[in-house]
């Protein structure tokens, strides 16, 4: 595949960019975890699987919260509240006796947003995917070179350890059907 001079009509694409998202024809995910990243993840600290586990996490701890109040069940009061009346002292502890429930309710709340997001996150198809490569090579190169494609395609697939296989019919057919599908109006 010999690239043509087209690509100096192309100076503004992100190459690499667009290169990854094309790789994700390969992967199981076909996209998710990158825009999972990019839109949920973002400014939490953690990657979108940690945030997917994280109301499991927030369980355990409120088990374990509910462990030490079961074995230690008076309210030792920490020194800096050694001047607060009666009452504030029983406020403070009832709220260590519900910390727990707190945290389950947090934890609850957690795992309906992980749900909404990733019920509202696209996978991209795997068509699609193939199409849109299909004539990036063409484009770049005057021909689709779907063997050559299949196998750069096999190759990251094998590398990932994914199963999927690629061969030049089944691109070759993603782009014929993509050309004969309606536009959407």
């Amino acid at each position: 595949m010999a690239l043509q001079d087209k690509t100096k009509s192309w100076p503004s694409c992100d190459w690499p960019r667009l290169l990854t998202a094309f790789a994700t024809a390969v992967s199981s995910h076909r996209g998710r975890p990158a825009l999972l990243e990019e839109l949920w993840a973002r400014r939490t600290g953690k990657t979108w699987k940690a945030l997917v586990e994280f109301p499991n996490r927030l369980e355990r701890l409120a088990d374990e919260v509910d462990c030490l109040n079961i074995a230690d069940p008076v309210f030792y009061p920490p020194r800096r509240c050694r001047g607060l009346s009666r009452t504030e002292l029983q406020r403070i502890a009832l709220d260590y006796w519900q910390l727990s429930a707190m945290i389950r309710f947090y934890a609850e709340t957690r795992r309906e947003r992980n749900a909404a997001v990733l019920a509202q996150t696209p996978r991209i198809e795997r068509s699609e995917i193939l199409f849109y490569l299909s004539i990036l090579v063409k484009s770049l190169t005057g021909a689709p070179h779907d063997q050559e494609v299949s196998e750069l395609l096999n190759a990251a697939a094998n590398a990932l350890g994914e199963t999927i296989q690629f061969d030049a019919g089944s691109i070759a057919q993603a782009r014929s059907r993509r050309k004969k599908r309606p536009k959407r109006t």
